[in-house]
């Protein structure tokens, strides 16, 4: 698991810059699916589902398909809107938290019923 925090508009723009010229200069991020929910007057919570693909890897091992979540919180202004935070985290289909494997933290899952479908036979 990875996480930035950037704090000022400095460090994101530059973290921006450096990620578009040599990580992302060949990808493609799709929006699968888009959530608002207005929870004061001109501010509102966006969340999108996305794809990325054509990611440049490191030492030459393949990224693959990338799927995630970005939140945003956002305030309205006279020229639009205006992100005032945002959260971007990577999706592991069928894990729902990190866990221990072999003293490294690994995606994985506590319920059975997310990674195994559920017989409803009797």
């Amino acid at each position: 698991m990875v996480g930035l925090w950037w704090e000022n508009q400095d460090s994101i723009r530059s973290a921006h810059d450096y990620g578009f010229r040599k990580i992302f200069t060949d990808s493609h991020m799709s929006v699968e699916r888009v959530k608002t929910r207005h929870i004061a007057e001109g501010v509102a919570v966006i969340v999108w589902e996305w794809t990325l693909t054509g990611q440049h890897p490191p030492g030459g091992q393949p990224v693959g398909t990338r799927q995630g979540l970005f939140t945003f919180v956002v305030r309205q202004q006279n020229e639009g809107w205006l992100a005032i935070t945002a959260q971007n985290t990577d999706r592991i289909s069928g894990s729902e938290t990190n866990v221990s494997r072999g003293g490294e933290l690994q995606p994985g899952t506590y319920q059975e019923s997310i990674s195994k479908p559920r017989n409803t036979q009797r």
